[in-house]
């Protein structure tokens, strides 16, 4: 007893070793995938990091900065007013020395 390939035999080998040949590919790309997601959060984690360390050394100048203004704020605001005044108040009496 010979066996002999008839053309849809030789189509299921075909068909069969091209199914495998998928399989072994899709599996070495998902594992693939799986080590890039786990750079991919291992790098987000650092980034993190990174965030937190520019928060601290940039803001928290600015909102020191912040709180010092609005503290002095009102202070140098009245100065302001108070010199305005007597700008106005000296140069209302240069021009009545002048008339």
């Amino acid at each position: 007893m010979t066996a002999e390939l008839s053309s849809l035999d030789l189509l299921y080998l075909a068909s069969a070793a091209g199914i495998l040949v998928l399989v072994i590919v899709l599996s070495v790309l998902a594992v693939n995938a799986i080590f890039v997601l786990k750079d991919v959060r291992k790098i987000s984690g650092v980034l993190g990091e990174v965030v937190e360390n520019f928060h601290g050394v940039v803001m928290k100048p600015i909102s020191l900065a912040s709180k010092i203004a609005d503290t002095v704020g009102p202070h140098v605001e009245e100065f302001a007013k108070t010199q305005a005044e007597k700008l106005t108040k000296d140069k209302k009496k240069t021009k009545k020395k002048k008339s």
